[in-house]
């Protein structure tokens, strides 16, 4: 398993994210370049079974994410994945994500209506999201590729684990092939402790029979 950030950045501020750290905002803004990535691709990847670029970064932020994506794709890697918040997918990164071999595209959600969807996924928009999600679909079967599959990825919190059935319906609404639920990891200085649910076990238990 080969793990490349392409950049240090994201562009909205989850509440129990990092990126919301004040320390993490004032830091330099650095981006993988093409020809650092391939002199680390040329010795690593011939070795890899699975490349993920991305690490709780957004890395369609990169203006390098398409060249990137292509000179990834020379190595064959069995498992190509990365994880976005999904906003700024358009049709030049869609295609080229479709093209150059993405298996898995995860893309983080964490609410399955807008009002918590946009109080978590702060500077986010659910329903620009659910357009690019949709859109994302139709042009990959359109381009009659199997891959990348889908997925939503949920942060299980207090304040979002009664809408995870309602995640599962979207996600067969849409077509979205797969789902990833996780606990919060709370981070020092977010004071985010209260959200959660190790001390709720009861609560999550249910919600997560039930979806």
């Amino acid at each position: 398993t080969c793990a490349l950030p392409i950049l240090n950045r994201c562009n909205i501020r989850c509440v129990m994210c990092f990126h919301s750290l004040e320390s993490t905002r004032r830091e330099r803004t650095v981006y993988l370049s093409p020809d650092d990535f391939a002199f680390v691709a040329s010795r690593v990847l011939p070795h890899a079974r699975h490349l993920s670029l991305s690490l709780g970064n957004e890395p369609l932020m990169s203006p390098h994410f398409v060249e990137i994506l292509r000179l990834a794709s020379g190595y064959k890697v069995p498992n190509v994945n990365f994880f976005t918040n999904g906003l700024l997918l358009d049709d030049k990164r869609m295609d080229a994500i479709i093209e150059y071999g993405v298996t898995q595209l995860c893309i983080s959600i964490d609410g399955a209506t807008s009002a918590t969807y946009n109080a978590i996924r702060r500077d986010g928009n659910f329903e620009h999201l659910i357009r690019n999600v949709k859109r994302f679909i139709a042009r990959r079967d359109a381009m009659q590729s199997a891959t990348p599959r889908v997925r939503f990825d949920f942060v299980l919190m207090k304040r979002n684990i009664h809408e995870a059935p309602e995640l599962v319906k979207l996600a067969a609404q849409l077509g979205v092939q797969q789902l990833a639920f996780r606990h919060l990891v709370s981070f020092d200085g977010l004071n985010m402790e209260q959200e959660s649910l190790r001390f709720e076990k009861a609560l999550s238990d249910e919600c997560l029979r039930t979806a």
